[in-house]
């Protein structure tokens, strides 16, 4: 799906965005509330200056939208991989940026993302993970990594870890084991996006459900537990 197809599916065609170089910015109105939407289309990889644009654009809204809520789309082929980029210090510019996701969440800006077709690698980790609540359209394509790449960093042969991901969705990529980890909420449609976002808002959040939901659904078993005994610590 092209990102103009989602956004007049998802957010209407009043929605107003601006598009420089694959970063998208804009905002919208859903049912009086008024949200900001940014992120990255076209299936582009994620680099230096989009990630810089991306954070500025969320630092403008935390200082002139108070509390205004958030919402990332994503279609990333994962982190731009260049010399120059690396050079640069490209993981430098992802922390930041997931650092002013995380000043907009302090400030209390509800920040909720929709994976319409890739999200991959760093460039999912700086974006999208970083909302309250995920969620991915059914053709949406989603991984940390490929298991033909976690082989080649691990040296765990291929086959290994095919085997594993039958019974562990941690090794497993796509939106169905995101599910299962309790990473992605749901898979859903682009039009039934805005309505699950304002049911969100009129409950009150919980930051804790990605382990809740990952223990439920079977996708991490141990680690609500892990985490109730660090804090009970």
């Amino acid at each position: 799906m092209e990102y103009q197809q989602l956004v007049k599916s998802a957010f209407g065609v009043n929605c107003q965005i601006r598009v420089s170089d694959d970063v998208l910015c804009g905002e919208f109105k859903y049912q009086e509330q008024d949200f900001a939407l940014c992120g990255v289309v076209n299936q582009a990889s994620l680099d230096n200056a989009m990630s810089v644009r991306l954070a500025q654009f969320v630092l403008e809204v935390v200082k002139n939208q108070p509390e205004r809520p958030i919402c990332i789309i994503v279609d990333t082929a994962g982190q731009k991989v260049s010399h120059n980029a690396e050079l640069l210090g490209l993981n430098s510019y992802f922390a930041h940026l997931i650092a002013c996701f995380n000043l907009a969440r302090a400030k209390g800006h509800k920040i909720f993302a929709l994976v319409y077709g890739k999200a991959l690698g760093g460039a999912f980790i700086a974006t999208a993970l970083n909302a309250d609540y995920l969620f991915a359209l059914d053709e949406a394509q989603i991984a940390v990594m490929w298991l033909d790449a976690m082989a080649r960093v691990t040296k765990v042969p291929v086959a290994k870890l095919q085997e594993l991901s039958k019974t562990s969705a941690i090794f497993a990529p796509g939106a169905e084991n995101y599910v299962r980890l309790g990473a992605l909420e749901a898979v859903i449609s682009a039009a039934e996006f805005m309505p699950r976002v304002s049911e969100l808002l009129n409950s009150e959040l919980d930051i804790h459900h990605w382990r809740t939901n990952g223990l439920q659904r079977g996708g991490r078993t141990l680690a609500a537990t892990i985490v109730e005994h660090i804090l009970a610590q």
